[in-house]
């Protein structure tokens, strides 16, 4: 292969990144999806437009799920390469089959870099093996050079090309918003790589033909958003990454994730064990999510905190590495051990290279710099102490709540670890604590501080939701809660999602208002209702009934949610007349739907009433042609039954005449007989 060749294939082995990563594809089966397709190069004809074809049709069958990039090995290639009797290599493709089925049947990610060193050297031989088939293929005159150039550079794209579809089809069109994450990380590193990659797909456009329908193609239109210079777009673009990336990096509850980005706006942020965990360790999966959270927050002159058993429970985590590893022959065999320490066997990896032997001092040396109290130092973390509660003081209340929400954080496991649940219960009362003790802004006095941990989030709404609505976890008034989720959301919303919208909006808003100010409904309604429309007017068609479905969806809940708060204040003696806004409400949502939704939506019902009489009309008039012609078949088939019936009537009286002249002969022969005996 040339220079241009091999640069071409060092750029796709950057691009695995594109990949879907529940997919898991590492750079070594990359390579190995190279090979297969260099294979099919030297083995069949060697014709662009059959090569691109075979692509499709037997190496990269792609049907959309995790394993769709998994690699093929088809003997039949092996095979013709071999009948073709151009190279002896049945030695090394033994070899590279072998290597192959290995990787496939262990743990794909660790057993990769075990055996990283064979099977690059395999790949070279192989690089080298279809290299000189090439040339042999050259030196008889089997193509031209130029096409053997056009060939190489034409598999290449066709494989790029068909990472980047599947990838930006995948990140940028799935609606839930925890993939995003994967498109936002893509384009913020690799802006100009997809300028490249549009010129690549007009280069393979140029060397199959524009109407050739193998030729992958990048959506135009995903192109065109990525490369716009619109400032709306790049805006939404800037929003993505650096407002909604992390919280969803960072397991905080649905509930919570659209307000992290004001959220960090604020003092301090109490780190879980997780967070700390993937800060420390450089080949954690978060890390540099979590890294960049952590910058972004030290620039906002924000504090940072753990609680003592957070630090309890680090140590526990080191610890059960230590031993892990001790024995990481069987860890590397148990895929939940391997799991919950894989960042930290990469970094050893690193250091000890693909055939590792761990022993006691060398691991104590490791684990030496990430001695919880030492480190959290380091990075100006502070270490609040955390003490016992007695009963009264909620201790029992927040463990029952965590009970039931068990199941959310410990995955996989029939009950919780007892130490870490009462972690989490202390945790909860520890935040609210620190929350009670600081002095309240314009946004609430709750949102100081911020948990990132799933059990705590959910916990504390649950609590905040039934019992203490004032403390209410994400008490952003109604324009700034408008402001981050309007610029946040995408272009398209469905209804089941506006459903959610609205319930967080009103949720806010019930917890942010100041109710000691004279309220005005009509404006009230609006500052909740106008933003939504540009939202409702690009829904599908019949938009006009989701908007009258979505409205009395708000006046559901928020009848409900007032008269929840309405009893909850009462009690405390603090709020009057929230029966009064509650009717005001309601009489403007009455004549708002009067004068925008009826209308509409009664042409809509007279619509589809015409709509169901005609289709009605013509069953009914279907119907009756059938069951004439049935009608018909009865009677035609009647008649052919009396026909057969009279037949068979005529038969019968024949029958009998046959048989009465069969006897009167019988009878004659008879006395015939008995006379000649007589006569002699």
């Amino acid at each position: 292969m040339t220079a241009s060749d091999r640069d071409t294939q060092i750029m796709l082995s950057q691009c695995v990144f594109f990949v879907d990563p529940r997919a898991k594809l590492s750079r070594k089966e990359l390579q190995e999806w190279l090979v297969e397709l260099a294979l099919y190069q030297a083995a069949k004809p060697l014709n662009v437009d059959e090569i691109a074809a075979s692509i499709f049709t037997e190496v990269l069958p792609i049907h959309g799920h995790e394993n769709a990039f998994r690699p093929r090995w088809t003997n039949d290639a092996c095979n013709r390469l071999l009948k073709k009797g151009r190279i002896n290599a049945s030695p090394l493709l033994a070899d590279l089959e072998e290597s192959q089925s290995f990787i496939l049947s262990t743990q794909r990610r660790t057993q990769l870099d075990m055996v990283k060193c064979r099977f690059d050297n395999i790949i070279k031989q192989f690089e080298t093996l279809v290299e000189r088939a090439y040339k042999a293929a050259v030196k008889n005159n089997t193509f031209s050079p130029e096409q053997e150039e056009a060939i190489i550079r034409a598999t290449h794209l066709t494989v790029q090309n068909i990472f980047i579809q599947n990838a930006i089809r995948l990140a940028a069109l799935m609606e839930l918003p925890s993939r995003k994450r994967y498109f936002e990380r893509c384009f913020e590193n690799n802006h100009e790589e997809i300028r490249g990659y549009k010129v690549l797909s007009e280069q393979l456009t140029s060397i199959f033909g524009e109407e050739d329908v193998r030729v992958p193609k990048i959506s135009n239109a995903i192109i065109e958003i990525l490369l716009s210079e619109d400032p709306i777009v790049q805006q939404y673009l800037t929003i993505c990454h650096h407002k909604v990336l992390y919280s969803y990096i960072l397991d905080i509850d649905p509930s919570l994730q659209k307000y992290q980005s004001e959220l960090l706006k604020q003092r301090i942020i109490i780190f879980d064990t997780n967070v700390i965990i993937a800060m420390m360790f450089k080949k954690h999966r978060r890390h540099t999510v979590v890294q960049n959270l952590f910058e972004d927050a030290q620039r906002l002159n924000m504090k940072f905190g753990v609680f003592t058993w957070t630090v309890q429970e680090i140590k526990y985590y080191l610890d059960g590495a230590k031993k892990d590893l001790l024995n990481y022959k069987e860890t590397f065999h148990d895929q939940r051990k391997f799991r919950r320490i894989e960042h930290i066997v990469w970094e050893l990896l690193e250091i000890k290279g693909p055939s590792p032997h761990f022993d006691i001092p060398f691991l104590d040396s490791y684990f030496a710099a990430y001695e919880p109290n030492y480190w959290l130092k380091e990075k100006n973390i502070e270490i609040y102490d955390v003490i016992r509660p007695n009963d009264e003081d909620g201790l029992i209340e927040a463990e029952s709540i965590l009970n039931e929400h068990k199941l959310r954080k410990y995955d996989n496991k029939e009950t919780p670890k007892p130490n870490a649940l009462e972690h989490d219960a202390l945790c909860l009362l520890g935040v609210n604590k620190l929350r009670k003790n600081e002095d309240a802004n314009i946004t609430g006095p709750s949102i100081w501080f911020l948990t990132l941990d799933m059990s705590l989030a959910s916990a504390e709404r649950e609590i905040v939701r039934y019992r203490k609505i004032y403390s209410f976890p994400c008490s952003l008034r109604v324009n700034d809660f408008i402001e981050e989720l309007m610029a946040y959301e995408a272009p398209q919303m469905s209804v089941e999602k506006y459903y959610s919208y609205i319930s967080l909006l009103v949720e806010s808003w019930i917890a942010a208002v100041d109710f000691d100010e004279e309220i005005n409904s009509e404006e009230l309604l609006s500052s909740i209702n106008n933003p939504a429309l540009p939202v409702l007017q690009i829904l599908e068609s019949g938009d006009e009934r989701a908007e009258y479905q979505i409205k009395a969806f708000m006046e559901s809940h928020l009848s409900q949610s007032f008269l929840d708060y309405s009893m909850e204040q009462d009690k405390h003696g603090s709020v009057q007349g929230l029966n009064v806004v509650l009717d005001q409400m309601r009489k403007a949502l009455e004549r708002e739907a009067k004068q925008h939704e009826f209308i509409h939506y009664s042409k809509r019902l007279q619509e589809e009433m015409e709509r169901l009489e005609q289709l009605y009309s013509e069953r009914l008039s279907r119907e009756k042609q059938e069951i004439m012609a049935e009608i018909e078949g009865l009677r035609h088939r009647n008649s052919q039954l009396q026909d057969q019936l009279l037949g068979s009537i005529n038969l019968n009286k024949r029958l009998k005449l046959y048989l009465g002249a069969v006897t009167i002969i019988m009878g004659a022969s008879l006395i015939g007989l008995l006379i000649l005996r007589l006569l002699r």
